[in-house]
């Protein structure tokens, strides 16, 4: 696996613990534990609160492929800094070493 892709696929940890989606209303939902007790359950009572945006990374929930092409345009950023090129040549880079 290149670079890229891993940072493509690295999620934060509230995304990965604490974001769910439910089926029942279409929604994506953060999970928040409150500090009542549940003793029917027998542990902490929970609060879920409707989402577009995680805010510990800023993934946008509303729209997947905007989520991905924000991804995109960092490591390309990134790339450029790391580099010092332009976008053009660095289009043409990633043109040769692809062939």
């Amino acid at each position: 696996m290149n670079k890229d892709s891993q940072i493509l696929k690295e999620e934060c940890s509230v995304c990965e613990d604490d974001i769910f989606y439910s089926e029942e209303n279409k929604k994506w939902y953060l999970r928040v534990e409150e500090s009542g007790w549940n003793h029917y359950l027998d542990g902490f009572n929970y609060q879920d609160i409707e989402i577009n945006y995680c805010y510990r990374c800023g993934k946008d929930y509303r729209d997947e492929s905007t989520s991905t092409m924000k991804q995109i345009k960092e490591i390309i950023r990134k790339r450029m800094k790391e580099q010092n090129l332009t976008f053009e040549e660095l289009m043409r880079k990633v043109e040769e070493d692809s062939e």
